[in-house]
Formats: structure tokens, sequence, C-alpha cells
């Protein structure tokens, strides 16, 4: 490819780049429930303390919350709360390459004991 036309496409790319980031930013959320088995104080705990190992802070206590850090080269942040030994969680930003399955297996792997 020529100089001249590749530095004619480098703007446009980074420009759709910057366009899809900010509506996955701005537009995406998930919401995740997960029946917990025994005591859920005890399994956020666990959970806050392999989190915190990837660089993910937990604010709140056994039935509510949220969290915020950088994983797989991007920000994620949420909110919790358990109810009736239901745990949900609501991801309200996350890195704009990782989907959301790779989330929820991440967050399944947090909560397994």
């Amino acid at each position: 490819m020529d100089g001249a036309a590749g530095k004619c496409h480098r703007p446009f790319i980074a420009i759709i780049v910057n366009i899809l980031y900010r509506l996955e930013i701005n537009t995406s959320t998930m919401q995740y429930q997960i029946k917990m088995s025994g005591d859920p104080e005890q399994k956020l705990k666990q959970a806050r303390e392999l989190a915190a190992e990837r660089g993910v802070t937990f604010i709140g206590d056994g039935t509510k919350g949220k969290f915020s850090g950088r994983i797989m080269g991007g920000r994620l942040n949420g909110f919790y709360r358990v109810e009736n030994g239901i745990l949900s969680i609501t991801i309200i930003e996350k890195p704009l390459l990782t989907t959301w399955n790779m989330i929820e297996v991440q967050l399944r792997e947090f909560l397994r004991s």
C-alpha cells in the first residue's frame, strides 16, 4: 500500500473505532443473575479478594455494592445486589473487545468455591 493512501485510511479507521467504543461504553449494559449456594457474605468476600488480585475494587457488603477496575485492557464498572440467595450483577461499562460471555465466565470464576 502506498504511504499516502495508508495515511488517508488511518484517521478514518480511528474515527470508526472511536465511534464503536463510545457506543459500546454508553449504551451497553448487561445483567447477570446467579443463584448462590452457601453463605453469600463468604462468597462475596472470596470474590472481592480474587478481584482485588486482578485490579478490581469492590465497595459494599453482603447485600449490595459496586465494583470497578481495569480488566482485559479496559474499564469494568458495575454494581451488585443479593436478595433471597440470588446475586444480581449489572455491568455498566466493559472493555470494547471483551465479550459478554468472557465477562460471565470471569464472574462465575470469582464466585466459584
